[in-house]
């Protein structure tokens, strides 16, 4: 016995009392268990297991009751029945018993009479034995006659009815079975029902409940065709239920008849017969042939698809015309279906089928192939006449130049059915092909915009042919040019330049053919300058030529009687600031003609006067200003403002050069690089000039008016100018001195930030050295100087020291630091982790240092840095609280004690807490990192929006801080401002309202500048510009003479 838990794992087991089956397991806990019996193998009882539910106080165990298991018996096990004696144990039969078979019996009448002699032969296709004990032989006609009766296999055993009509099979294996009865006189084969009996032996005998009944007899005959071909498939009707079908060669059976008068009835589809009356009796096993007197004549009419205007398909008319038939059956006719399918019922002979299609069906494009049918008749019907839908074939070609007319379209358009939709096929290699065309009047065009053709559409028709005849010729490419001014077009091949021919174009859109393929170059010529002096224009890939004028041309000239070669012109945009020099310009010569005007004097005979001519580009609108500039020559004007337009010429400048006069003077002694500065006083000063001298200590400046009184001065680092006696323009230059300071630690390394003093008289210098430790006291005058650095934590050797300076001497000095104090580095912040800036905090000495004290101020990080603590001292580190940060209520921890020793001290953070009536504004802007730096933010209360109280700028991390303001509920407005040029950029300048009440408020701003677009030149003006543009004209004349 076993005790399993509910999971099958065994709690305990024990084994049965040998001599009365008793058992027991003790338990040790409450619970679910499962009590089972394992007995040797054969023996039963009952139960099989026992669930018990261990409560200490229900249950069969807590009260005390046995479980009982009742023994039921024992296993006996063999192969088949046998006399065994069961006594105390179990048995097994080992010798086999082997059945051969079982009888099987059945039993055969006629009008409740037993009949004597029918045969009952027996198969099966299941059972493969060959012969089976108690059969008699069969004859072979007897096997023939009931495999073309039945379509069976061969029989496997035959026996006959018994006077009683009893039949037996003595032996018969366990299987499936089919039973045919057989019963055929001299002449006549009689009927028994049922024809066949299927049965299944399952290792007993079996009794034949249904008993087979002798009913009457079967007669045959023949259906065939006029010329003796047998029909098969043809049903037969002779009335009462008797029906037969004729086989592959035309015989059929009525079986189960008796004698009488019938009448015949032969039935199959498309086959027509006339009935048949016979009389039937035992002597007459054979009935007359059976021939069709008709037969079907089916078809079809095919529609693809309709053209539009015609939907009509049932009821569509076919008419049949039977050749030498009588006039009254001579013609005949038959609607279609709803699926286009006719028949007609014809004798054998020859008849012609044609289907009716009314006139408007015909304009429509309805046509149907062939046009009638001739069919011939024998001795069969004929099924599957087809009357298809005619749609023609539309083929042509297309002549391109080069060959190939890849991308080309050709489109076909009804003319006499406009229902019908445009056809648009791509024409292959150089042909093209429409397939499904109804009949009637199309346009056939193609579609090659770029190209041009000898004739690019023409009509055809279509009526019961494909048509195969179409043809298109190319004759050139189009160019088509969209032009924003006057222009000729100068155009050749790229690979005959030297062929080159001209079209005079207006403005606006014109087109023209080229007559050969390949890469052209365009060139327009005329006053106005476009994206490209030279197009490309390839004709395999086509494109509209847009020459939109991107610059006009200004032109100018310089007059002057004095010949010079270094005139040139400086040209620069008032807008965008660029210049462009042209030049040096080459004179024309033109002999000076008498001026008319009183106010001038009358030129010498036979002077010329020169012209110097130039020209540029310029943008519609462009303002440009136009300097000439030359060594020898001033110009009159001395420069000129034009307007761009986009005429021809755009602008014109005109200049007159005249000599000018020379400053010139030098160095004592040579130095280069000393800049001299020319200014002048008086009514008209001019802007001063700056030149530098060469290496000969000389300069020369020029031309100049001559009537203007100049000033001259002289400088260059490091040195003292003033003016020489004797002659205006020479300068005498006196050197000064230097002093070069390097600051290195004990290392040797060098001393950054270290602030150094240089003082003497009225003199005061102090400055910090760079990253290497170097500082340099430049242009220092001869004498003597006080020299100290300063560091805290460092102590310096020299401390301080007094230097003489010579004149243009240089005086070199080292000096040493040494660290004799060290730093506290920490940080200060808020509760939340964000840094607290502007917070004080000290450092107070103990004990033997308490005579130590050192401050600092946090920085926008929230970083300190507490420097000068004396090594060997203890301090205490504390946020400063009082006046010193009336913001601050208390921190955490209230101080931290450390011990300095010789090195500086990391990380001594703390946390500071804000007063309860402060609030915190903080923000970030999400935008581009190039827009950063142009943005600040201002804080502005409600009631007074336009007068900010703090403004801070935005930082790089895109973050701002405001400094605290009371919690009061007060409302103010956040700004985001930016120094973008509002002309360059168009943008949103976001603002967002905030209450201070709580602790703090975050706002997020979204900046995102798009550039304003510049239009392009127009290439029309608008009747609106016009006013506006003779009022800047009269400006720009207005402002020219008052300057």
């Amino acid at each position: 016995m076993k005790l399993l838990t509910k999971q099958g794992i065994i709690k305990s087991q024990t084994e049965c009392a040998p001599n009365n089956g008793y058992f027991l397991i003790p338990l040790y806990d409450k619970g679910t268990f499962v009590l089972k019996i394992e007995p040797p193998v054969g023996w039963s009882f009952d139960p099989n297991s026992v669930e018990l539910n261990i409560d200490g106080t229900t249950d069969k165990c807590s009260k005390g009751e046995d479980i009982n298991f009742i023994f039921t018996g024992f296993t006996l096990s063999g192969k088949a029945e046998a006399e065994v004696t069961v006594e105390s144990s179990n048995v097994d039969v080992v010798d086999k018993i082997v059945v051969s078979g079982y009888d099987v019996k059945g039993h055969v009448l006629s009008d409740g009479e037993p009949i004597q002699d029918v045969g009952f032969l027996l198969f099966s296709k299941s059972v493969n034995q060959k012969s089976f004990p108690g059969c008699e032989e069969i004859p072979p006609d007897v096997i023939e006659i009931i495999k073309k009766k039945m379509e069976v296999d061969a029989p496997l055993c035959r026996v006959k009815s018994g006077v009683d009509g009893l039949f037996v099979f003595p032996s018969i294996p366990s299987g499936e079975y089919t039973l045919v009865p057989y019963y055929q006189g001299e002449l006549i084969t009689f009927d028994v029902v049922p024809s066949k009996l299927t049965f299944s032996v399952n290792y007993k005998s079996v009794v034949l409940k249904t008993p087979f009944q002798v009913h009457g007899f079967s007669v045959t005959g023949q259906v065939h065709t006029a010329e003796g071909q047998g029909i098969a498939d043809v049903s037969i009707a002779a009335g009462e239920g008797i029906t037969a079908k004729t086989t592959s060669e035309g015989v059929y059976v009525l079986n189960n008849v008796t004698a009488g008068t019938y009448t015949l009835q032969a039935s199959k589809e498309h086959f027509f017969f006339n009935s048949l009356k016979v009389q039937v009796t035992p002597n007459t096993p054979r009935l007359p042939v059976i021939t069709p007197q008709a037969y079907h004549l089916c078809g079809a009419l095919k529609f693809d698809k309709f053209p539009p205007g015609v939907t009509q398909l049932k009821g569509r008319k076919m008419i049949l015309q039977t050749e030498g038939a009588s006039i009254a059956t001579r013609s005949m006719s038959t609607s279609v279906d709803e699926n286009g399918n006719f028949c007609f019922k014809v004798p054998s002979g020859t008849h012609t089928i044609q289907p009716i299609i009314a006139m408007q069906e015909v304009t429509a494009g309805l046509a149907l192939t062939p046009t009638e049918q001739v069919v011939t008749i024998k001795s069969s019907p004929v099924i599957g006449i087809t009357f298809s839908q005619f749609r023609a074939t539309v083929t042509g070609i297309v002549k391109c130049i080069g060959g190939s007319c890849s991308g080309v379209s050709v489109t076909l358009q009804s003319v006499s059915n406009p229902s019908l939709p445009k056809a648009q096929v791509q024409v292959a290699e150089t042909s093209f092909m429409f397939k499904d065309v109804f009949p009637g009047n199309y346009k056939v065009s193609v579609l090659e915009e770029s190209w041009c053709w000898e004739s690019s559409s023409f009509e055809f028709q279509v009526s019961k042919a494909d048509v195969t005849d179409l043809q298109f010729v190319q004759s050139g490419f189009i160019l088509k040019c969209i032009l924003s001014h006057d222009i000729t077009l100068f155009f050749s091949l790229e690979s005959h330049k030297e062929m080159e021919d001209s079209f005079d174009l207006p403005k606006g859109t014109k087109t023209f053919c080229l007559k050969e393929p390949g890469v052209y170059n365009l060139m327009p010529r005329s006053c106005h300058q476009f994206e490209q002096e030279v197009f490309k224009y390839n004709t395999s890939a086509p494109s509209v030529l847009t020459l939109t004028a991107m610059k006009h041309l200004l032109s100018g000239t310089v007059k002057t009687q004095e010949p010079t070669s270094d005139i040139t012109i400086k040209i620069r945009s008032l807008k965008s600031k660029e210049v462009a020099i042209l030049g040096p310009l080459k004179p024309e010569s033109n002999e000076k003609k008498d001026e008319s005007n009183a106010n001038s004097s009358k030129p010498e005979e036979g002077k010329q006067q020169l012209s110097y001519n130039f020209s540029t580009w310029g943008r519609r609108g462009e303002e440009l200003e136009i300097t000439p500039v030359s060594s020898e020559l001033l110009f009159y004007p001395a420069n000129k403002v034009v307007t761009i337009s986009d005429d021809c010429p755009a602008a014109w400048a005109e200049f007159e050069g005249r000599m000018g006069v020379f400053i010139e003077g030098q160095i004592t002694p040579p130095l280069s690089g000393v800049q001299i500065v020319i200014s002048s006083g008086g009514k008209e000063p001019i802007t001063e000039i700056e030149v530098e001298t060469d290496t000969n200590g000389k300069y020369r400046v020029g031309p100049l008016h001559g009537d203007i009184e100049y000033s001259l001065a002289a400088s260059k680092a490091g040195f003292v100018l003033s003016p020489a006696a004797g002659k205006k323009g020479d300068f005498q230059a006196l050197k000064l001195g230097q002093i070069d300071i390097t600051v290195t630690d004990e290392d040797g390394q060098p001393l950054s930030a270290v602030l150094l003093s240089l003082s003497a008289g009225q003199f005061r210098s102090n400055n910090l050295t760079l990253d290497n430790g170097s500082m340099a006291f430049t242009n220092l005058g001869p004498g003597q100087y006080f020299f100290r650095p300063m560091l805290k934590e460092y102590t310096f050797t020299p401390p301080s020291q007094m230097i003489d300076v010579g004149e243009g001497s240089t005086v070199q000095l080292q000096v040493k630091g040494k660290r004799v104090a060290f730093s506290c580095f920490g940080v200060i912040s808020s509760l939340n982790g964000e840094p607290e800036k502007g917070v004080a905090v000290e450092a107070i000495g103990l004990e033997s240092c308490e005579s130590f004290q050192e401050e600092t101020v946090s920085d926008q990080e929230g970083q300190y840095r507490l420097r000068g603590l004396q090594p060997g001292c203890m301090y205490r580190v504390r946020v400063k609280i009082g006046d010193s940060n009336p913001h601050i209520e208390r921190a955490s921890p209230s101080f931290i004690n450390i011990q300095v020793s010789a090195t500086d001290l990391q990380n001594v953070n703390m946390i500071a807490f804000r007063h309860i009536n402060q609030f915190e504004i903080t923000g970030n802007v999400v935008t581009d990192s190039k827009f950063v730096s142009s943005l600040k933010v201002t804080l502005s209360p409600e009631n007074n929006p336009e007068t900010p109280v703090f403004t801070t700028p935005v930082s790089v991390a895109s973050y701002f801080q405001f400094p605290s303001v009371p919690n009061d509920g007060q409302l103010y407005i956040v700004r985001l401002e930016s120094s973008l040029s509002s002309f360059n950029y168009q943008y949103i300048r976001p603002e967002s309202t905030v209450t201070a009440t709580g602790v703090r408020a975050h706002v997020t701003f979204k900046f995102e500048p798009q550039p304003r677009k510049v239009e392009p030149e127009p290439s029309h003006g608008s009747f609106l510009t016009l006013p506006l543009l003779v009022i800047l004209i009269l400006v720009a004349v207005n402002h020219n003479k008052a300057f």
